[in-house]
């Protein structure tokens, strides 16, 4: 049988020649319209978190770039105005340590809505960021002013509003959610104010301590053991930051109800302020209880209201006033926390105002935790 080329050819040729039509076939094709449109959205929304994330992350390194530009060049505007003066013998501004004081808190407590009152004060999560955001700045301004070496991180309590503490139902019902939730939170936003400190690379020698407060207990009864004291969610994070610097540069030493360290030649006592009937503003009591602990001077919070004497410290509060103190007690005070600089033979005192940050100001992340809490995180 002969083969017909020629036929072959001309088949060949025409197939070459008809247009061949691929056919795709939409994922979507079989679903209902209502479920394609779901799915599109799903696609459009799932497109615009990306680019937001993307965005984001952006503007989070540059606002990371601007600051370190700022901190360098603050350093260097420093540095050229002490280079280019003389002081008598003795006279010191540079070196020492920093010691910034956390202090009354109320992580979980909730304000909104305080009545009568223009620009009643507000408190919550978001808030909280925003404000240890600038106390943060704030510390790295006096740092770079003084060219300070050291760094310490002194917590005095009452970080965390217990639901159980004294039992008022003000609490219970004012209040971010489930207590774990709002220890996570808590703890998260403190780690983030220490790194941010930190990872600043003002500080050659970086220190976080602290003792535990009255209203963060989990026991209607104060207690003064360290068996009913350290129950206490301040103590918790106190323990916690130990667990999360173990092997770092960063040094971490606690106390439950009293604490004494040693910075820069000064002896400093941390309490709380609630326990012995302390008035800084007695000052043979408060001789009297330096006395006991060899200390050269004091710190407390738990009153809310800054106090400066001429040998101890008393902070406010990062929270502000609330119901409580505002309404129940006719007390009411601004947000602000204290930042203490010490050298040998010297330590001046800063009250730093935290009412009303910057709004331009970047807050720290709030996180959520995979739904462990529930409706909590949202």
């Amino acid at each position: 049988m002969s083969i017909d080329f020629d036929r072959i050819k001309k088949l060949t040729e025409r197939r070459a020649s008809e247009p061949m039509t691929e056919v795709i076939t939409s994922p979507l094709s079989d679903l209902s319209p209502e479920a394609q449109e779901q799915a599109t959205r799903d696609q459009r929304r799932n497109a615009r978190k990306t680019k937001r994330d993307a965005a984001r992350a952006e503007l989070q390194q540059k606002q990371l770039e601007r600051e370190i530009r700022t901190v360098r060049e603050m350093e260097e505007d420093i540095s050229s105005f002490y280079s280019g003066k003389k002081y008598a013998q003795g006279m010191r501004l540079k070196g020492g340590a920093i010691v910034v004081q956390l202090s009354d808190i109320h992580f979980g407590c909730v304000v909104r809505g305080m009545e009568e009152r223009e620009n009643g004060n507000e408190w919550d999560f978001t808030i909280a960021a925003r404000r240890l955001r600038a106390l943060a700045e704030h510390t790295k301004f006096y740092a770079c002013a003084h060219g300070a070496e050291e760094l310490v991180v002194a917590l005095t309590g009452d970080i965390f509003d217990s639901k159980i503490g004294k039992e008022r139902y003000d609490k219970m019902l004012n209040s971010e959610g489930a207590a774990t939730y709002t220890f996570s939170r808590g703890k998260d936003l403190v780690i983030q104010f220490i790194n941010d400190l930190v990872e600043s690379e003002l500080f050659g020698r970086v220190r976080v301590t602290g003792i535990a407060g009255n209203e963060a207990r989990l026991f209607a009864d104060r207690g003064h053991s360290h068996v009913m004291s350290a129950d206490n969610w301040d103590s918790a994070l106190n323990a916690e930051l130990a667990s999360y610097y173990r092997g770092s540069d960063v040094e971490c030493e606690f106390g439950v109800n009293r604490k004494v360290i040693e910075i820069q030649g000064h002896r400093m006592l941390m309490i709380h302020g609630d326990q012995g009937r302390l008035n800084p503003t007695n000052q043979t009591q408060t001789q009297s209880l330096l006395g006991q602990h060899n200390a050269t001077f004091g710190i407390s919070g738990h009153i809310h209201d800054t106090l400066i004497t001429g040998k101890w410290v008393r902070s406010s509060s990062v929270m502000g006033t609330d119901f409580y103190a505002g309404d129940g007690l006719g007390l009411d005070g601004i947000a602000a926390q204290n930042v203490m600089w010490l050298a040998e033979g010297q330590r001046n005192t800063y009250a730093v105002d935290l009412q009303n940050p910057d709004p331009a100001l970047e807050p720290y992340d709030l996180f959520d935790y995979g739904g462990a809490y529930g409706n909590a995180e949202s």
